[in-house]
């Protein structure tokens, strides 16, 4: 029995990330916004957490450096986003597949 609880809690513990992750994903999709960089914020917030602890060593600044990069990474998503926006005309799209395929015929390929 130890065994099947220490199977669930570290299912629990190790996929808490990816779940904050999935809410981030569903407010944004309620938000209607098209937001495909979740997975890259993650790992740029895991990678410049890794490496400011390492530097510093000091857990408060650790975490300001984090949000920080990843406040910057998703401005710069943001910013490319709203100029890749305004170049495509998907009034008539009805699937992301249509979607895809009147912004690759505004802006080239993507």
């Amino acid at each position: 029995m130890q065994i099947l609880e220490n199977i669930l809690y570290d299912c629990i513990y190790h996929s808490t990330p990816i779940i904050f992750c999935v809410l981030g994903g569903i407010f944004a999709y309620k938000a209607n916004v098209l937001n495909i960089s979740l997975e890259g914020m993650m790992l740029n917030g895991a990678l410049v957490s890794v490496i400011s602890f390492f530097l510093t060593g000091n857990l408060i600044l650790t975490v300001i450096f984090t949000l920080f990069s990843t406040l910057l990474y998703s401005l710069v998503f943001f910013f490319l986003l709203s100029d890749y926006e305004r170049k495509c005309d998907y009034s008539g799209a009805r699937s992301k597949h249509d979607l895809y395929c009147s912004c690759r015929f505004c802006v080239g390929d993507v």
